[in-house]
C-alpha cells in the first residue's frame, strides 16, 4: 500500500494552530476597533462601577465560570460577583462587588468569545446610533 506524502500530524497541527492565532490577532484588532467607536462604555449594572458588555455565547455557557464581559479595554474578562449580608439592629445590609479576571480558555474555545463579544459590541454600537 502507498504512503499518502501529505503533510505529517505535527505540522498540520503547528499550521492549523498559526492560522487560529493570526485570526485570533486579526479578531482582536477589530474588537479593539469597534470598542474605540463606544462613545460611553455602559455599566454591567445600573449601581455598578464596572463598565463592561455581557457576551456570553448561550452554547458555551459554565457552571463553573462566572459570567464573561468584554471592558473598555477590548480585553474579555470573568465577572465574579461577591455579595455579603449583614444585619445591625433591625437593617439588613448587602454589599455587592464585582470584580473581573482576565478569561483563560483554550484558544478553540476563545475565539468564540471572541466573535460573540464582536457581535455584542456591533449590537450596542447600532443600539447607540438610533
Amino acid at each position: 500500500m502507498e504512503q499518502n506524502s501529505g503533510m505529517d500530524p505535527f505540522t498540520l497541527r503547528v499550521k492549523s494552530d498559526s492560522i487560529l492565532e493570526r485570526d485570533v490577532g486579526e479578531l482582536r484588532m477589530l474588537l479593539s476597533a469597534a470598542i474605540d467607536q463606544i462613545y460611553s462604555f455602559p455599566h454591567i449594572f445600573p449601581d455598578s462601577p464596572l463598565e463592561a458588555i455581557e457576551i456570553e455565547p448561550r452554547e458555551m455557557e459554565s457552571p463553573e465560570r462566572g459570567p464573561v464581559v468584554v471592558c473598555p479595554d477590548a480585553e474579555l474578562y470573568e465577572m465574579v460577583v461577591r455579595a455579603t449580608f449583614e444585619t445591625i439592629g433591625a437593617q439588613e445590609y448587602a454589599d455587592r462587588r464585582e470584580e473581573i479576571k482576565p478569561l483563560e480558555l483554550p484558544l478553540h474555545e476563545y475565539v468564540a468569545y471572541l466573535y460573540s463579544a464582536i457581535v455584542a459590541v456591533s449590537e450596542f454600537l447600532a443600539q447607540e446610533s438610533q
